[in-house]
């Protein structure tokens, strides 16, 4: 059976490149996989190419130029196994193989009309980027996929016996949102192709509805492993000068994310407990957080958030049960829009005492001596000017239950 290996693969006296111009020595002797389909009696007949360290979802390099999709060479084939795709849809071969970490399987599957099955962590040998990415193939039937992982993978039983008998009625779930921007809008194209592939399950009896996957702080440390993995493949070439530029700025990057933080990546989807910093992917710092979540690494004030949250400009957090909502003056001083500062309070009724966080929302170069409140549990600062500034009062506690005595001042 001949068959085409992405060139991630080692094989006994061959260079396996990546993709990159900077990788240089022969591997000393098959791989896992490439052993285990000699045995079966696979025969490899060449290399398929991939973007420079497998880190793109498209198919171009310096080293291989552009690969292009047999279906229509205006389009990509996808990436990062867009060779082994085009190869298996160009007639080249019937099964070539290809790893996923980020739909480095999927999405040439999807761009040349093939099947396309990532294997859960650890059902077949190899991967890299800290476990993220596993070792698969491309066919056009599933048949032929079935019997490739049976061959390379560890799995309950053969899926080559269930590849044979229709699937009971599934369960699928429909979300149009983007786990690392859900804000932004979907391209009406892609969103009228996803609705016809739903129509078509659920004419097969399936049962299809919409449904929102809560990702929580899993991209951020799906991001970590990534950018922590291409570090550790760059530094590993034979000469990181052939780099490409843009590959040598994202493996710069990845350099920051400490190692400490891929063991607790690995196991909760996000690096771990691990303080608020510039150095580290961190989930109360990124993005894809909410502002007006607590800061899960326990840095926040009280019962606050993480001071670099609350500072994001043109956030106005909403605020929990008990607490004083933001003061919605609208400032032009400065930047002509609302802000919410959440720096601490400099006026003069705090200054000898502990410094308060100011509740209030007002314009950068105001300042506020707003009141605190149950978010900010014990300590107050006193109202001051915060009625002339336009802040709303701070409501009044609720009374005290029967039989309570009030404490005595000290």
């Amino acid at each position: 059976m001949p068959i085409a290996l992405k060139d991630d693969l080692e094989a006994a006296g061959h260079v396996t490149s990546w993709g990159t111009r900077s990788r240089r020595t022969p591997a000393g002797a098959d791989g896992a996989i490439v052993a285990a389909l000699r045995r079966a009696g696979a025969v490899p007949i060449g290399r398929t190419t991939l973007p420079e360290l497998a880190l793109y979802g498209f198919t171009e390099s310096t080293f291989s130029g552009i690969t292009r999709n047999p279906l229509d060479p205006r389009r990509t084939s996808g990436g990062s196994s867009g060779g082994s795709a085009a190869a298996v849809a160009g007639g080249a071969v019937g099964i070539a193989t290809a790893s996923d970490g980020a739909g480095s399987i999927r999405i040439p599957a999807a761009c040349c009309g093939l099947v396309g099955i990532k294997p859960g962590a650890g059902r077949t040998p190899g991967g890299g980027w800290n476990g993220l990415s596993v070792q698969g193939c491309l066919t056009r039937r599933v048949a032929d996929s079935a019997l490739y992982l049976d061959l390379v993978g560890d799995f309950p039983s053969l899926l080559a016996t269930a590849a044979e008998q229709d699937p009971p009625p599934l369960r699928i779930g429909v979300d149009l949102a983007s786990p690392v921007t859900p804000a932004l809008p979907l391209d009406p194209a892609l969103e009228a192709a996803v609705r016809r592939s739903a129509e078509l399950l659920a004419g097969l009896g399936h049962e299809v509805r919409d449904v929102r996957v809560r990702y929580g702080a899993a991209p951020a440390g799906f991001v970590a492993r990534m950018l922590h993995g291409l570090a550790t493949a760059a530094a590993d070439v034979d000469d990181p000068t052939l780099l490409e530029t843009r590959t040598a700025d994202v493996a710069r990057i990845g350099r920051l994310v400490p190692d400490a933080a891929i063991g607790p990546a690995r196991r909760q989807g996000r690096p771990g407990d691990a303080a608020c910093s510039p150095t580290s992917v961190s989930t109360c710092c990124s993005r894809l957080r909410r502002a007006d979540r607590p800061c899960p690494s326990g840095t926040g004030r009280a019962a606050g958030a993480c001071r670099r949250c609350w500072r994001r400009p043109g956030t106005t957090p909403t605020p929990r049960p008990g607490t004083t909502p933001a003061c919605p003056r609208r400032s032009s001083r400065r930047e002509g829009r609302e802000t919410d500062c959440r720096r601490p309070c400099r006026s003069s009724s705090v200054r000898g005492t502990t410094r308060g966080w100011c509740r209030w929302q007002h314009s950068s170069s105001a300042r506020c001596s707003g009141r605190r409140t149950g978010e900010f549990p014990g300590r107050r600062v006193a109202p001051a000017r915060s009625a002339e500034r336009g802040c709303r009062p701070t409501p009044a506690r609720p009374p005290l239950r029967p039989g309570v005595q009030p404490s005595a001042p000290r």
